[in-house]
């Protein structure tokens, strides 16, 4: 994997990283069960055209979105270790000393 530079800010991140270390940009579009869900076509459900089927469960599980690009102030803070090195409280991904966003999950220190 080679390394990708964020569209917003044009920090060089390393291979593998979700979100950019400076800015906290989502590099990739993270593809997510509610996605998946959504794109599927009831009809082609097994089942689906009968009287008795429902399903109107998959539809309600969703919930509302929230709006991209905001994010809850973290509850619990990042505790780094001495060499300044800190894992995410949410996900437990270590991420660098220089990281301002977790790696993973994109997460503010």
């Amino acid at each position: 994997m080679q390394a990708l530079v964020c569209g917003r800010c044009g920090h060089p991140n390393a291979a593998g990283v979700r979100y950019c270390q400076r800015c906290g940009c989502a590099l990739r579009p993270r593809h997510t069960l509610r996605d998946e869900i959504r794109s599927w076509d009831p009809s082609s459900l097994a089942g689906a055209g009968r009287r008795d089927s429902n399903f109107a469960a998959l539809y309600t599980v969703l919930g509302p979105r929230p709006a991209p690009g905001r994010q809850k102030k973290p509850a619990v803070p990042a505790d780094p270790l001495p060499d300044g090195r800190w894992y995410c409280p949410d996900c437990g991904t270590l991420n660098t000393s220089a990281a301002a966003f977790c790696k993973d999950c994109g997460r503010t220190k």
